[in-house]
């Protein structure tokens, strides 16, 4: 599934979300953080950054971008943490 990036232009928010492309289509996008609608820029998707890449170079970028995340959780990151877990 692609991942998108958004920023919110409300409160400069940042995240990210896993979905489906027509999820991505038919889905109204939110900001987590003060749950803005329709003022969210997608940055990119990172199904491109993948298409021209070997095995290897995906494996590395994903265990990258897990010890990224790990650090975030430590950290206390709520919006990571929300993303991963979901609302409660």
């Amino acid at each position: 599934m692609p991942k998108y990036y958004f920023t919110c232009k409300d409160c400069s928010s940042e995240f990210s979300s896993s979905m489906s492309i027509s999820e991505y289509i038919n889905s109204e996008k939110k900001c987590i953080n003060c749950n803005s609608s329709s003022v969210l820029v997608m940055l990119k998707s990172s199904v491109a950054n993948f298409v021209k890449r070997t095995k290897v170079e995906i494996v590395q970028n994903a265990k990258e971008e897990a010890k990224v995340v790990v650090e975030k959780i430590k950290n206390g990151d709520l919006n990571t943490i929300r993303d991963i877990y979901g609302e409660e």
